[in-house]
């Protein structure tokens, strides 16, 4: 909801002296908590006891990691906390670095929701299945 309105909130400081903003602590969370929630408020994923459900599990788990790095990642691509890149020349902080972290950002956040879709998914067909 911040982002849609461009909140203010997103740009003010969340840590003034390494200059980190709150929208990347918050943004930071929620790449891990999304796929945090699926794994541990699904207890069929949780306690995976098929290969379906353990390759679901594992996905997760490394979208959690993904997810725990993905701040680091951002700052060593863009040179400071905000994530602003410029047209330099140079790798980092620059044009091509931008696209590498954009794409790792939708990636984590695309593959996050597919897996929560696929696994309703799968659920729905096991329950109709089941009832058959």
């Amino acid at each position: 909801m911040l982002i849609f309105f461009g909140s203010k909130l997103l740009t003010k400081p969340f840590i003034e002296t390494i200059e980190m903003p709150f929208g990347t602590i918050i943004t930071w969370l929620g790449l891990i908590a999304f796929p945090t929630i699926l794994y541990s408020g699904f207890k069929n994923i949780y306690n995976a006891n098929t290969k379906v459900l353990r390759f679901f599990k594992k996905i997760i788990f490394f979208l959690i990691l993904s997810g725990c790095f993905w701040g680091v990642i951002g700052y060593f691509l863009a040179d400071n906390w905000a994530y602003n890149f410029s047209n330099k020349n140079v790798f980092r902080g620059g044009e091509r670095a931008a696209t590498i972290f954009w794409n790792f950002s939708y990636i984590l956040l695309v593959l996050s929701v597919l897996v929560f879709i696929i696994y309703l998914l799968y659920s729905f067909v096991l329950r109709v299945h089941k009832k058959n």
